[in-house]
């Protein structure tokens, strides 16, 4: 991780919006639904960088990337990991290894291993 963490927590959905096409759309129909929730509850909160991780990242666009086979996407996936494994905060760390790392390593580490970074392909060695 550098000194100063080039991605946020907070900034996460923005980073994501920016970083993969792929999400923009489910980032939208959150964000429509977030709206229509704030106003027939005024004061609901967004989703966290938890929820924008695990909906849209993990289980909106990288998990079907890997279970379609689509190395393209899955490997745009995987750089966003590593960027975010070298860059992000401590807290977003900690979101990426829950929401993220542990069903890499749990499922998908084969492909883990041929199609991630230095730091991913580093983590899937030591953990076998």
């Amino acid at each position: 991780m550098s000194l100063v963490p080039a991605v946020r927590y907070h900034d996460f959905r923005a980073y994501l919006r920016r970083r993969l096409p792929e999400a923009r759309p489910l980032l939208a129909a959150m964000e429509a639904e977030e709206a229509e929730d704030a106003a027939e509850a005024p004061g609901m909160a967004p989703a966290d960088a938890y929820g924008v991780m695990s909906v849209i990242f993990w289980w909106g666009v990288f998990e079907p990337a890997l279970r379609a086979g689509d190395e393209r996407l899955a490997a745009e996936c995987f750089g966003i990991v590593e960027e975010l494994m070298r860059d992000a905060d401590e807290n977003l760390a900690q979101v990426l290894y829950i929401r993220v790392l542990e069903w890499l390593m749990a499922e998908w580490r084969e492909q883990s291993a041929r199609l991630g970074g230095e730091l991913l392909r580093d983590l899937v060695e030591a953990t076998s």
